[in-house]
């Protein structure tokens, strides 16, 4: 399926007491993305996707330092849903809501590749672009765990160290803090090249995301 990607909304979410820390713009083709999400076509593409990093992760001897970055949003847990009945647009009551509700359901594809993660005794490091409240961080720890990613070594949450800073040179300077702290990141697992760049990544698995993009 081809989405073409236009963007045509973006919003600056820049407070440490909204739900987002980085710019990001939606998508265009909003019939499209609902048919493809909706049908189990993103499903498949995604499986597609983590296969051969199940694989890639499958085959290495884990060191007790060795760890693995995973991104939340449109990674670990979907807001299609969210999203689709805010007809794709930024609704900070909805996405609030969903987090205190802890109702984000899990990707299925991605939570496969975690399970394998657990299985080899990687540690997990959970980075994300929410903002850091005690709730938002308490409920996103709840819903990550209502989803079946049970064990979270750390949860890294957007905080006012980072007001202004893109989502990329956030990411970026969390890993190389982790790396500094004597960890050693074998792999980072986002739906955002913002996720992925700005070394210390390990092995890269895009999981690709046709609601929005962050830079």
């Amino acid at each position: 399926m081809k989405i073409r990607l236009i963007l045509f909304l973006s919003i600056f979410l820049a407070s440490a007491h909204i739900s987002f820390g980085q710019s990001f713009f939606f998508l265009s083709d909003t019939a499209g993305v609902s048919e493809y999400y909706s049908t189990g076509g993103h499903d498949v593409e995604l499986r597609g996707i983590i296969a051969p990093a199940i694989e890639h992760f499958k085959n290495i001897n884990v060191n007790p330092n060795d760890a693995v970055v995973i991104d939340i949003d449109e990674t670990a847990l979907s807001n299609f849903e969210m999203f689709r009945a805010s007809n794709y647009q930024w609704n900070e009551k909805l996405f609030t809501e969903s987090i205190t509700n802890e109702s984000a359901p899990a990707i299925k594809p991605v939570l496969e590749l975690y399970n394998i993660l657990i299985q080899k005794n990687f540690k997990i490091f959970f980075i994300t672009g929410r903002a850091y409240t005690e709730s938002n961080y308490e409920h996103t720890i709840g819903n990550l765990q209502k989803e079946g990613y049970t064990q979270i070594d750390t949860l890294i949450m957007h905080s006012k160290k980072f007001r202004g800073k893109t989502a990329q040179e956030y990411k970026s300077a969390v890993r190389a803090e982790l790396t500094n702290a004597g960890y050693n990141l074998v792999g980072t697992i986002g739906d955002q090249w913002s996720d992925l760049g700005g070394g210390n990544s390990g092995y890269l698995v895009r999981v690709t995301n046709y609601l929005y993009y962050s830079k």
